[in-house]
Protein backbone atom coordinates (compact mmCIF):
# COMPACT_ATOMS: atom_id res chain seq x y z
CA UNK A 1 0.00 0.00 0.00
CA UNK A 2 2.65 2.59 1.13
CA UNK A 3 4.56 2.05 -2.67
CA UNK A 4 0.72 2.65 -4.37
CA UNK A 5 0.69 5.64 -2.32
CA UNK A 6 4.62 7.55 -3.16
CA UNK A 7 3.81 6.50 -6.82
CA UNK A 8 0.23 8.51 -6.48
CA UNK A 9 1.90 11.26 -4.73
CA UNK A 10 4.56 11.62 -7.05
CA UNK A 11 2.05 11.68 -10.40
CA UNK A 12 0.06 14.36 -8.52
CA UNK A 13 3.07 16.21 -8.44
CA UNK A 14 4.36 16.33 -11.77
CA UNK A 15 0.72 17.25 -12.69
CA UNK A 16 0.58 19.92 -10.87
CA UNK A 17 4.01 21.19 -11.74
CA UNK A 18 2.62 20.78 -15.61
CA UNK A 19 -0.36 22.72 -15.18
CA UNK A 20 1.68 25.43 -13.29
CA UNK A 21 4.03 25.30 -16.08
CA UNK A 22 1.37 25.40 -19.04
CA UNK A 23 -0.36 28.72 -17.15
CA UNK A 24 2.60 30.75 -17.13
CA UNK A 25 2.50 33.71 -19.59
CA UNK A 26 3.71 33.85 -22.88
CA UNK A 27 6.46 36.24 -23.46
CA UNK A 28 4.95 39.15 -25.54
CA UNK A 29 6.23 40.23 -28.76
CA UNK A 30 9.21 42.96 -28.86
CA UNK A 31 7.40 46.53 -29.23
CA UNK A 32 8.68 48.56 -31.80
CA UNK A 33 8.14 52.01 -32.77
CA UNK A 34 5.94 52.64 -35.60
CA UNK A 35 6.90 52.37 -39.10
CA UNK A 36 9.44 49.57 -38.00
CA UNK A 37 9.91 46.07 -38.82
CA UNK A 38 12.15 43.37 -36.77
CA UNK A 39 14.76 42.44 -39.21
CA UNK A 40 14.82 38.74 -40.76
CA UNK A 41 16.81 36.15 -39.12
CA UNK A 42 18.99 34.63 -40.86
CA UNK A 43 20.80 37.96 -41.50
CA UNK A 44 21.99 39.07 -44.96
CA UNK A 45 25.23 38.11 -45.47
CA UNK A 46 25.18 39.95 -49.40
CA UNK A 47 23.30 43.48 -49.96
CA UNK A 48 22.84 44.95 -53.86
CA UNK A 49 24.24 48.62 -54.09
CA UNK A 50 20.71 50.23 -54.47
CA UNK A 51 19.88 53.07 -52.97
CA UNK A 52 17.06 53.23 -50.94
CA UNK A 53 17.70 55.46 -47.30
CA UNK A 54 16.49 53.31 -44.57
CA UNK A 55 17.02 54.02 -40.20
CA UNK A 56 18.07 51.26 -39.03
CA UNK A 57 16.72 50.49 -35.17
CA UNK A 58 19.93 49.71 -32.63
CA UNK A 59 19.61 47.65 -29.90
CA UNK A 60 19.75 50.96 -27.43
CA UNK A 61 17.02 52.33 -29.20
CA UNK A 62 18.56 55.35 -31.22
CA UNK A 63 18.47 54.93 -34.90
CA UNK A 64 21.08 55.23 -37.78
CA UNK A 65 20.88 55.72 -41.72
CA UNK A 66 21.79 52.88 -44.09
CA UNK A 67 21.82 53.48 -47.75
CA UNK A 68 19.19 50.15 -47.89
CA UNK A 69 17.33 47.98 -45.48
CA UNK A 70 19.44 44.74 -46.55
CA UNK A 71 22.36 46.52 -45.21
CA UNK A 72 21.01 48.24 -42.10
CA UNK A 73 20.08 44.68 -40.96
CA UNK A 74 23.01 42.87 -41.76
CA UNK A 75 24.62 45.15 -39.04
CA UNK A 76 24.40 43.08 -36.30
CA UNK A 77 23.69 46.06 -33.56
CA UNK A 78 20.42 46.82 -35.44
CA UNK A 79 17.09 45.21 -34.44
CA UNK A 80 14.70 46.55 -36.81
CA UNK A 81 14.76 48.87 -40.13
CA UNK A 82 12.64 51.79 -41.42
CA UNK A 83 12.69 52.76 -44.81
CA UNK A 84 12.86 55.77 -45.43
CA UNK A 85 11.29 58.77 -48.25
CA UNK A 86 14.36 60.62 -49.38
CA UNK A 87 11.62 63.19 -50.79
CA UNK A 88 10.84 64.02 -46.74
Amino acid sequence: MKVKTNYRTLIGSCGMVLMVAACQSQPQPEQLPKGFTKCPEPRPEICTMQYEPADGLLADGTTKSYGNACSACGDPEVIAVKKVNPTE
